[in-house]
């Protein structure tokens, strides 16, 4: 779930804020050039997560994977990087690629435990687990967001236990 203040919406669709400009080389003080990646327009981190989730929507993984993995190497103390790290994981997640997504969901678990999609992460960190075979863990990490998140969306607590069943824990 994408929440309300990582997007801004306009209408019914979102905006992205990149009006063209002209593309400029930016210098530093001492004069020479630099990074001709910074003054591009769309690069700044709302643009990268709305480029990242486009691309996830249109099932373009890699163009998601790779929006989202400049967002997280560009800004990683914004709020955003652990959105961008849970989308990672639910790229591979779609594919099936359930050992690249139970990394990126533990990735992300431990370097943003408190951000927005933390319970998020955990519940599909649990279910890449379960897809893998690993019903210990799996168990373990479910019931782990039942502790550290007693009040976790109601959509995220009943996915939990629907999954829980369904491993068997």
């Amino acid at each position: 779930m994408v929440r309300a203040k990582a997007r801004r919406r306009t209408g019914g669709g979102i905006a992205t804020g990149s009006a063209a400009a002209p593309f400029a080389t930016r210098r530093s003080r001492e004069g020479q050039p630099q990074s001709v990646t910074a003054a591009l327009p769309g690069n700044d981190v709302h643009s990268l997560y709305e480029k990242g989730y486009g691309a996830l929507s249109q099932n373009d993984y890699a163009g998601a994977e790779a929006a989202f993995s400049q967002l997280i190497d560009t800004y990683p103390k914004d709020p955003l990087a652990g959105n961008a790290q849970y989308w990672i994981g639910e790229s591979y997640y779609h594919r099936g690629q359930y050992k690249n997504a139970a990394d990126a969901f533990l990735k992300g678990y431990k370097k943003y435990k408190s951000g927005d999609k933390a319970p998020e992460t955990l519940l599909r960190l649990g279910m890449s687990l379960a897809a893998l075979g690993q019903k210990e863990a799996a168990c373990s990490t479910f019931g782990e967001l039942k502790t550290k998140f007693p009040k976790a969306p109601e959509t995220v607590r009943d996915e939990a236990k629907a999954e829980q069943k369904k491993t068997r824990c």
